[in-house]
């Protein structure tokens, strides 16, 4: 059966409860189903599961043993196969069975290689990960045509003396449409914000954080570092694998690029609330560009209306991870290389402390405009436009539209390269490159001829070049902005701004 629904994080102590959440108005009259429920999540020593984004669990529910298999989709569906055991095995906590597995003919299907399956069959190379404690309240309501069920989950996840507690609402479509489905998760969106509560797309299963929890914890104790293939992006790998039908329409192309791009930014978002980490806002916004680059697409398919502004929000968003992209570039590549060289001077230090605050300060407002009803909805507009693409009857003409728009986007790097080489050119040369090496993927697909391929490649490394050129151009600017927020005494901010100017001179 397939699993479809959306799932929205909230901070763990946030102050929601059965009866705050009650007052939504698709729950007037409905009387919540608690439960307590307690699984355990097995997977290979080497982690085939995790890599795979799929799980495999045994929870007890209602004084039985369910064994469940899931593997995770493009978008928000997901794969799964449940078994219930027989009472009689319901001890304290049974052996896991092969009649609870997809058949090996299902696992090649997902993209498992045949020793992979065979490792997975063998259920002696199973061992417990971690285990999820949750107290769940769940609520059976009808939106439009559809029947969803509304899941408040407030639990643990343990792994070894590791745990991360977790608060979330969790909407499924049990029958019916899946734009009902968005509709109503829209609408429990803006009632979290009339409770003031803020809350964010969790695009990551309960396994996908619980695997998590334990690499993280075995790192830890034995201080070993993942091997090359833990460290690859199950996220991603997922994602690439196709479910496309032979001869895909212009639609579901689209349709599929424009999932994984949105899947992506909602992955990104979750670095950027959660860690210090810079890829954070630089990957967000590099999902972003690619959300934008489809849209223009889809606009030129005539797929999409302009009017719906969602290109202009997606800019409005990578403006506001910007701020932060620019002062986390900075600080790494001018002000961390002037500390260290120049530890002794006084104007440096003040001023790296200074810099520090005004980044947390841009983080945290950063923080808080994500958690906000506006990112949700954006997110969730996005994914819920991708699925509707799918089926569409599309263009009749592909190979040709495909061809078109990569003549325009090469017709619009020529005209830039000829301009004068000023910052603000190069930047959007730059933007060009970017444009036309994010197109190629869907317009390859869609039967653009194959020198595309090698000028996408050209076009990366010509990005790559010039994002240092843009970098350089921008980080004094950043620095000297941040340090305006901050109450440093001028002689001290124009001594340090005079020492990273000549250190950006010497950079060149």
């Amino acid at each position: 059966m397939k699993e479809i629904e959306i799932c929205l994080g909230l901070d763990t102590k946030t102050p929601l409860t059965a009866r705050s959440l009650s007052g939504w108005s698709a729950l007037t009259g409905l009387k919540a189903r608690r439960q307590l429920l307690v699984a355990h999540y097995f997977d290979t020593p080497t982690g085939l599961l995790a890599r795979s984004r799929m799980g495999l669990r045994l929870r007890r529910e209602s004084g039985s043993w369910v064994q469940t298999f899931k593997a995770e989709s493009t978008g928000l569906e997901r794969l799964e196969l449940n078994h219930r055991l027989a009472q009689r095995q319901a001890s304290p906590r049974p052996s896991l069975l092969t009649e609870g597995l997809p058949s090996k003919e299902q696992l090649l299907a997902l993209g498992l290689k045949r020793s992979e399956v065979t490792t997975l069959l063998d259920l002696e190379t199973l061992e417990e990960q971690f285990q999820v404690e949750v107290r769940r309240q769940t609520w059976g309501l009808a939106w439009g045509r559809s029947q969803i069920e509304l899941a408040f989950d407030q639990g643990i996840l343990r792994a070894s003396d590791q745990q991360q507690a977790f608060t979330e609402l969790e909407l499924e479509l049990n029958a019916g449409q899946l734009d009902d489905l968005f509709e109503a998760a829209q609408s429990l969106s803006s009632h979290l914000e009339t409770l003031e509560l803020k809350a964010y797309i969790e695009p990551r299963s309960k396994a996908e954080r619980g695997f998590q929890l334990a690499a993280s914890n075995l790192r830890k104790t034995k201080g070993a570092r993942p091997s090359s293939k833990a460290k690859g992006s199950p996220r991603k790998l997922g994602l690439t694998k196709s479910h496309e039908p032979q001869s895909p329409s212009t639609s579901d192309v689209l349709s599929l690029h424009l999932q994984i791009a949105v899947d992506r930014l909602s992955q990104e978002l979750i670095r950027v609330l959660e860690t210090q980490d810079p890829e954070g806002p630089h990957q967000a916004r590099v999902a972003l560009r690619q959300i934008r680059t489809l849209f223009k697409l889809l606009v030129a398919a005539g797929l999409v209306d302009p009017s719906a502004r969602l290109e202009e929000k997606a800019s409005e968003l990578a403006d506001a991870l910007g701020e932060l992209r620019d002062l986390d570039v900075a600080e790494e590549k001018l002000l961390r290389p002037l500390e260290s060289q120049l530890s002794f001077d006084a104007a440096v230090t003040a001023a790296a402390v200074a810099i520090s605050e005004q980044t947390n300060r841009v983080r945290e407002s950063l923080r808080q405009r994500l958690l906000q009803h506006d990112c949700r909805r954006f997110v969730l507009t996005v994914f819920q436009f991708a699925n509707s693409l799918k089926g569409h009857v599309g263009l009749p003409g592909a190979q040709t539209f495909a061809n078109q728009q990569a003549a325009l986007f090469r017709r619009r790097i020529k005209k830039r390269a000829k301009l004068e080489p000023t910052d603000e050119n190069l930047h959007r040369l730059r933007l060009g490159y970017k444009a036309l090496r994010y197109a190629s993927p869907v317009l390859l697909k869609l039967g653009a001829d194959a020198s595309l391929a090698e000028d996408a490649r050209r076009a990366a490394k010509a990005q790559d070049r010039l994002g240092n050129d843009h970098d350089r151009a921008v980080m004094l600017t950043t620095l000297q902005r941040a340090l305006g927020q901050q109450e440093l005494p001028s002689h001290h901010q124009d001594r340090f701004l005079a020492l990273a100017q000549g250190f950006l001179i010497g950079m060149k």
